[in-house]
């Protein structure tokens, strides 16, 4: 037939007939096209407004980074997912029709026109979903952008006009143009179920070679994604190597598939039974069909896998990262001298009792170890177990000190009866030398941390003359307990020197005579512990320990297993420390050697008892008497609601301090924005698969009549096509969990690191491969596909008249 024979299509009628179909590929389409939205809009701001938490700004700009980046990869798993989907509703509409676009052929209508006919219904159906998709999309994103900044700490982007309309269009051309594509080739193409396997081969060739690439370059070149202060570097091949994984292992799956099929179809025909041979050339004749099934499958299982593991190994490698930076839930660090001087604490800190808090002085500092410096991290050693958590923790608390040095302190203030005897210079009383003697307490906590205590009599004098006694009395610092006076520091001064004293220069085995005086101080109230020592005109001063001396020769000290190795000693090893607070040798040796020291934010760590530090640097021992004495310049506070002790810590304490709590560089809630968009995609991915197993056995069966004819009872051929589907479908469901575990392994450890850049180099950062959530979604995709098997079975019953 010529030109003048071709016919219009008639629009009414064939909508009329489809409506149902045509209704459900508009459906997809809509809940594909909100979904993009709302990962494009909603997912950046989200991540952006919890990040503003993190005080980091590379931390923060990272994890921000790798958050966008996986709901772009979000974006390609549902446009995937929802192609499928449609190629599956356009197929069944293209079934529908199949005896009216015969009869139009007859009539002169060209395979050209039908294709334009189809294209046309499928821009259609896709700017009606895509319109109603994209305007739910926009009004979610912009309520849930303006709800999220409402609730973010600081100031959170709303969401930007331009990226909103921007992606809308870009959303509603892609649907319209991929709606009628899929219409206009399905609608061309000869109907035959019997596709090669060589497309199929091809195809898992081709994403097979493309992800091992990637993953080669992301293994290869570090993080995929890098920030450099405000530059953000991002390798576009090595960013997609997770979704790559999960699409070639769904292309390999369907490979299989379909060679399994036929080689089942071969092997089951010399079998008796007419049903497993039928079942199973039918599922190898009919694979097209089956495919569509087996790849989403396979698409969404890989993805909740992948997710899972995703999920679970940024939280152990931000976990980790936050335990080896912060160490606690509230870490308020003061500075000032490093070297305890008179009063010379830290501020009072009055956490408010409505929240169980414990609060633990702690010393922080770096030490040189010969062959390298460490980070020091001191705590007393009773609380040492539930400050470091862990090895650490557990090995400095049995290893420390149950005697406690000293004499206990009563009350709110310490009192010191002295006596100082006459001048003398090289054993002769001089009279005529002038001086006097002030005297200051050294006292410590019951958690071991120091303080200086100036002591004065009663007049209000602060120096007791040469050759004069008193009483004197000083007031210990508020905030502590349990005091306990470990020595007195008599301090020696002349207003006048005789001529003839005069210090001249010595030499090492002769020193020079100097004036001298001693010094004789007692605890106050009758206690009776009592001490001597002689002080020389300037010279150090020269403590008078009061009470039981420290008795460890040896202070214990936990290193890290890095630190180990770098200075080559294992437990039970002497090691000299020597704090650049105090440039004091400490004497230690090794008890345990551990993982890692919370708090230190190094691998080369080591860990002391804050307490026999101090002792020891008061009063001698493991350290030479009279060394400078460390300040605890932190305080580590547990609490149930670190933001809320934050903020009123940071309004009672001086300028200089900080108060850093976890969320100041936890990056997992950031990126946790993007983990909920992939599993939203998941659970989008559950349903559209629902849907491709329900159009795959929807209608009837029109093998019923014949195997009915050939005594096969209807409910043995429900049977038999349910089997089928669960086992294809199981098929795909184990094959994407295979896959997805796969890209755990592979992928997940370079993006955790770019999400968590401060645990490069920190903490160990393999990849969780299995977690109690990553069964979560294969589970959930079984149970769905047994439900629809079963409806199936179901009908089949039915059909013979059963209830």
């Amino acid at each position: 037939m010529g030109p003048r024979t071709a016919t219009r299509h008639p629009w009414s009628g064939r909508a009329r007939e489809r409506a149902g179909l045509l209704a459900l590929g508009a459906a997809v389409t809509a809940a594909a096209s909100a979904s993009v939205v709302l990962l494009v809009v909603l997912g950046p701001a989200a991540a952006a407004a919890r990040a503003a938490a993190v005080t980091d700004p590379v931390a923060a700009r990272a994890a921000v980074t790798v958050a966008t980046a996986l709901d772009g990869l979000a974006v390609a798993v549902v446009v995937v997912l929802a192609a499928v989907a449609l190629v599956v509703v356009a197929r069944r509409v293209g079934e529908h029709r199949g005896v009216e676009d015969l009869l139009w052929t007859a009539r002169g209508a060209t395979r050209g026109q039908l294709g334009r006919w189809g294209a046309a219904e499928g821009a259609l159906v896709g700017a009606v979903g895509s319109v109603a998709g994209v305007a739910v999309g926009t009004v979610l994103a912009v309520v849930l952008v303006e709800r999220v900044r409402g609730t973010a700490v600081g100031t959170a982007r709303s969401a930007q006009p331009d990226v909103v309309v921007l992606t809308a269009v870009a959303v509603v051309a892609v649907a319209v143009l991929g709606n009628a594509l899929v219409s206009a080739v399905l609608a061309t193409r000869a109907r035959d179920n019997r596709p090669g396997v060589a497309g199929q081969v091809v195809t898992a060739a081709v994403l097979v070679a493309a992800a091992a690439f990637s993953t080669w370059r992301l293994l290869a070149g570090g993080p995929p994604i890098t920030v450099d202060g405000t530059a953000v570097a991002v390798d576009p091949v090595a960013v997609v190597a997770p979704v790559v994984w999960v699409l070639a292992g769904a292309a390999v799956v369907v490979l299989v598939g379909a060679v399994a099929a036929r080689a089942v179809a071969r092997a089951v025909r010399t079998t008796r039974g007419l049903l497993p041979a039928f079942t199973a050339r039918r599922t190898a004749r009919s694979w097209s069909a089956t495919a569509p099934v087996v790849l989403t499958a396979a698409v969404v299982a890989g993805t909740g896998v992948f997710v899972a593991g995703f999920a679970a190994t940024v939280a152990a490698v931000d976990g980790a990262t936050v335990r080896a930076v912060v160490g606690t839930d509230v870490r308020v660090r003061v500075d000032g001298d490093a070297q305890v001087g008179a009063r010379s604490v830290l501020p009072d800190l009055r956490v408010p009792g409505v929240r169980p808090t414990a609060v633990t002085p702690v010393w922080t500092d770096t030490a040189d170890l010969g062959a390298g410096d460490a980070q020091v991290v001191a705590v007393p050693g009773a609380r040492a177990a539930a400050v470091l958590p862990g090895t650490a923790g557990a090995a400095l608390e049995r290893a420390r000190s149950t005697t406690a040095s000293g004499v206990p302190v009563a009350g709110d203030s310490v009192s010191v009866r002295v006596r100082t005897a006459p001048a003398t210079f090289a054993g002769t009383t001089r009279p005529d030398a002038i001086g006097s003697v002030r005297f200051d307490a050294w006292v410590v906590d019951g958690e071991g941390t120091p303080a200086l205590v100036p002591l004065s009599a009663p007049s209000g004098d602060d120096a007791v003359p040469v050759g004069s006694s008193g009483e004197l009395r000083g007031r210990l610092p508020a905030g502590g307990s349990a005091w306990r006076l470990l020595a007195v520091e008599p301090t020696l001064s002349f207003s006048s020197r005789p001529a003839d004293t005069e210090i001249v220069t010595g030499t090492d085995t002769e020193p020079a005579p100097r004036l001298e005086v001693e010094v004789t101080a007692a605890v106050g109230g009758g206690d009776g512990e009592s001490g001597r020592v002689t002080v020389q005109d300037l010279a150090p001063p020269n403590r008078v320990v009061l009470g039981q001396a420290p008795d460890q020769e040896r202070l214990p000290v936990v290193l890290t297993r890095t630190l180990a190795d770098e200075l080559d000693v294992r437990t039970g090893a002497d090691l000299d420390v020597t704090p650049a607070a105090t440039s004091s040798t400490l004497r230690t040796t090794v008890v345990a050697v551990v993982p890692s020291v919370p708090g230190a934010a190094s691998r080369s760590a080591l860990a002391l008892d804050l307490g026999a530090v101090v002792a020891n640097s008061i009063d001698g021992g493991a350290v030479d008497a009279g060394s400078p004495v460390p300040r605890a310049d932190e305080r580590w506070i547990e609490t149930s609601d670190p933001a809320a002790v934050a903020r009123d810590l940071r309004g009672q304490l001086p300028g200089d301090s900080t108060v850093t709590t976890p969320s100041a560089v936890r990056a997992a809630p950031v990126v946790g924005t993007a983990v909920l968009g992939l599993a939203a995609v998941a659970l989008l991915g559950g349903l559209l698969l629902v849907l491709v197993t329900s159009m795959a056995v929807a209608g009837p069966d029109r093998s019923r009549s014949a195997l009915r004819a050939a005594g096969v009872a209807a409910s043995a051929s429900a049977l038999a096509r349910a089997t089928a589907l669960a086992l294809t479908t199981g098929l795909g469901v184990v094959g994407g969990t295979l896959t997805g575990l796969v890209a755990v392994a592979l992928t997940v450890t370079p993006f955790a690191l770019a999400a968590v850049p401060t645990a490069d180099g920190l903490v160990d950062t393999a990849p969780v491969v299995a977690s109690a959530t990553t069964w979560t979604t294969p589970a959930l995709l079984v149970l769905a596909v047994l439900v629809v098997a079963a409806s199936v079975l179901v009908r089949g019953r039915r059909a013979e008249g059963r209830p």
